[in-house]
């Protein structure tokens, strides 16, 4: 195949065109044959038909063979034609083998050798090959691990999304809660609206607990999936104890701010 190439770069075309080429004149010259061989045969019919009529007119008997038919004219001359195709086809067969392995080729050595250039590769370099590159299977192995530490670090990413919203909600009720101790603090209500107010602010402990624990999960969280994605350094960005740091930080303040 290699040498077909460098063929077709240098000719500018394919070597079996010339192989069809030739073939096709060939063909060509086939049905011009054929052609003249009916026309032939219809000029004959047609002189034999106009002796026939003139003898009969003289009165005088027809001599010579049966006068062909125009149908059989056709038909013969088709048949005559496909004969002869399935014949060239048959040889020029053989000769575009011999040809393809004869005339038009190269040594596969000396092209990959080098030793065979066109006009435009006479200066080129080529490089050896080195065998330090990784091959097929070592890049597939590698993209596959890719795609395992790429799904890992999704899934974390997607857990860590709903440990956020989780936790805004929670900020959000502790929010709630802490407007209402300051309104205790700051004002002075009655004896009635501080029952209803020390009834709204009696789950404060078990919220409190709730998100303590929820701090809990989210670092052990943190720290599971420090320990699958240790070897991601070019895939995930660090994940360090410092943003666990922060996460619980936030949540101290909270609560801090909280009970006062």
């Amino acid at each position: 195949h290699k040498a077909i190439h460098v063929l077709t770069e240098h000719f500018g075309y394919a070597p079996i065109t010339v192989v069809d080429d030739i073939i096709n004149a060939v063909n060509k010259f086939l049905y011009k044959c054929t052609d003249a061989i009916e026309k032939f045969l219809t000029q004959r019919m047609e002189r034999e038909e106009q002796k026939r009529l003139q003898r009969e007119n003289a009165g005088k008997k027809m001599l010579g063979g049966p006068i062909f038919r125009p149908d059989e004219i056709m038909e013969g001359t088709n048949k005559l034609e496909t004969l002869m195709e399935s014949i060239v086809d048959r040889n020029f067969d053989k000769f575009e083998l011999y040809t393809l392995r004869n005339l038009f080729l190269i040594p596969a050595d000396l092209i990959e050798g080098g030793w065979l250039r066109l006009e435009h590769q006479k200066n080129l370099i080529i490089p050896e090959e080195d065998s330090s590159k990784p091959s097929g299977d070592d890049l597939d192995r590698k993209i596959q691990e890719l795609r395992r530490k790429i799904a890992v670090a999704n899934t974390m990413n997607s857990r860590l999304i709903e440990q956020y919203k989780s936790s805004k909600k929670l900020e959000k009720t502790l929010g709630y809660y802490v407007q209402h101790m300051n309104s205790l603090v700051t004002s002075s209500p009655s004896s009635t609206e501080l029952t209803e107010l020390l009834n709204e602010l009696t789950p404060l402990g078990d919220k409190i607990r709730y998100l303590i624990e929820l701090a809990v999960s989210a670092s052990r969280k943190l720290d599971d999936f420090n320990e699958a994605v240790n070897n991601l350094p070019t895939v995930i960005p660090s994940i360090e104890g410092s943003v666990r740091d922060v996460f619980l930080h936030t949540v101290a303040k909270r609560l801090s701010e909280a009970v006062g």
